[in-house]
């Protein structure tokens, strides 16, 4: 069983490779075998589509993302508007120096928006909600938290305010990214 788990990971990590390097839509499933220096299908026993595979991906990276937003949120300091500012701010040079992860991130999301015929098993699904709600309970938090301080008046609902906000930020380091590129 030890070996299974081994080959699984070591599939992941040359996948996350192959994301990183062509883009998920340039992916096949003959390039990440490659890569693992696997058969298709040996690959195939550990999942069953590409998508899968991208799903696993994707999580990984909300979930090591999701790290990096809780250490920033914890040692915020300051008033409401104080600890959002500083915690957008620390979001947007974190995904600035994470450039190729947030392409990846924004192209699955781009790739997988309509995609409700996608079959994956049901625990891989719950952990990539999970995982892809974490940042909307953080800035929530600190809405309710300037609210409750006074800092933050709002004009709207604290959920439709925080959807907004989640909404902008990856769109504007993607914007960033590319002009930094030029």
């Amino acid at each position: 069983m030890g070996t299974k788990i081994t080959t699984r990971e070591h599939i992941l990590s040359c996948a996350q490779t192959a994301f990183l390097q062509k883009g998920l839509l340039s992916v096949v499933m003959d390039d990440i075998a490659q890569l693992a220096e696997l058969s298709r299908r040996t690959l195939y026993r550990y999942f069953k589509t590409k998508e899968e595979i991208a799903f696993e991906v994707c999580t990984d990276f909300l979930v090591n993302w999701n790290t990096l937003q809780r250490g920033v949120y914890d040692d915020l300091q300051g008033n409401g508007i104080e600890k959002l500012q500083s915690f957008l701010i620390a979001l947007v040079d974190a995904m600035s120096a994470q450039g190729d992860v947030m392409s990846y991130i924004g192209e699955f999301d781009y790739y997988f928006v309509d995609k409700q015929d996608v079959k994956l098993p049901d625990e891989l699904l719950g952990r990539y909600e999970n995982a892809s709600k974490f940042s909307d309970q953080l800035i929530l938090s600190l809405l309710n938290e300037g609210v409750a301080d006074g800092t933050i008046e709002l004009i709207d609902s604290v959920e439709r305010i925080e959807v907004t906000i989640s909404n902008l930020y990856g769109p504007l380091v993607n914007v960033l990214l590319s002009v930094n590129k030029r």
